[in-house]
């Protein structure tokens, strides 16, 4: 991963500096250069996490695939919001920056639910037999 984050550090500092640079003369342009900067960024990322993926439904993780694969869920939910809200408030919306930021919010706890439901009935099991 660290060869693309290079990839990904460097193209962030170009799309920024670029960006700044057009800014002066098209605000329009500037965005859309920091947009697609972002979209090649998060490109990146989807084909590194690729071979994580793969790795994952080769079962190396055992019984403990369905909780890492609810967390990785989870971290994709989280790295959309955050990207999102970031091009919102770019735009001067935070109102619907903090709209997106409450949906990411659910459907991580959405996706948790089954987890907490699993965990809830341990802990039932294990107070039924002290009791």
């Amino acid at each position: 991963m660290s060869g693309e984050l290079i990839k990904i550090c460097a193209l962030a500092v170009i799309g920024v500096a670029v960006g700044a640079l057009i800014k002066e003369i098209r605000n329009e342009i500037a965005f859309a250069i920091r947009a697609a900067a972002c979209v090649m960024i998060f490109g990146i990322l989807i084909i590194s996490a690729e071979a994580l993926l793969e790795q994952m439904r080769g079962g190396w993780l055992g019984e403990s695939a369905e909780y890492a694969e609810v967390t990785v869920r989870a971290l994709g939910v989280a790295l959309l919001t955050h990207l999102t809200t970031g091009i919102c408030r770019d735009c001067g919306e935070s109102g619907i920056a903090s709209g997106v930021e409450f949906a990411g919010k659910l459907e991580i706890l959405f996706l948790c639910i089954p987890l907490i439901t699993e965990i809830l009935g341990y802990a039932s099991r294990i107070i039924s037999l002290d009791g």
